[in-house]
């Protein structure tokens, strides 16, 4: 018989905390996630969810991502929904491997041209120029950086939103294949009531 090995992840803990009943907000707090982080696991468990009729016959449900198909989610979230001219926006990228498998030479890209999310008026936050290696990922592994852009009140007053677009991407040992993801984030531009700087 195999040895079996006890690995406890940050999936592992969301899985717990799940099965205790906690709200999405409860599971963000307790584990130190953005709730969107939380909501969208929770939208793949039911989507995986849904994907599986059972027969009389069937076998107990496994929780793996399905084949053919590894998992590497970015969620890419501003601390703040509005920010006025001189306000601090910190963008935090997530990374996650919800793969059974490890992910290799995990690298953090410039989104791809954002012609279908940026709209007139919306100021671009390019938080990297050039690929920036985030190393490997363990199964159920996470991996976390945050870049800060302060508004100024030229992009205050563009009548947009502060607009980051972020790419992933990695190598699956499972599959042996690259996978990716991309997350774009918003903040609302307010013109009024400026911030101005001490000094």
């Amino acid at each position: 018989m195999p040895e079996a090995i006890a690995r406890r992840t940050i999936y592992d803990q969301f899985m717990m905390a799940l099965g205790e009943g906690c709200c999405p907000e409860k599971m963000a707090e307790l584990l130190g996630l953005p709730l969107a982080t939380v909501l969208l696991w929770l939208s793949r468990l039911g989507n995986l969810a849904s994907d599986f009729t059972l027969g009389g016959d069937s076998p107990a449900l496994q929780a793996a991502a399905p084949e053919g198909h590894p998992g590497l989610t970015l969620v890419y979230t501003p601390d703040i929904l509005v920010a006025r001219a001189g306000q601090v926006v910190t963008f935090t990228a997530d990374i996650l491997n919800d793969d059974s498998a490890a992910l290799l030479n995990t690298n953090l890209m410039p989104g791809r041209p954002l012609e279908t999310t940026a709209a007139e008026g919306d100021v671009i936050f390019a938080p990297i120029t050039s690929p920036f290696d985030m190393g490997d990922l363990p199964a159920g592994g996470m991996s976390s950086i945050s870049f800060s852009h302060k508004v100024s009140e030229h992009e205050a007053r563009s009548g947009g939103d502060l607009v980051s677009n972020l790419t992933v991407s990695a190598r699956s040992t499972g599959s042996n294949t690259e996978v990716t993801d991309q997350c774009c984030a918003r903040v609302k531009l307010s013109s009024g009531g400026y911030i101005r700087a001490a000094g």
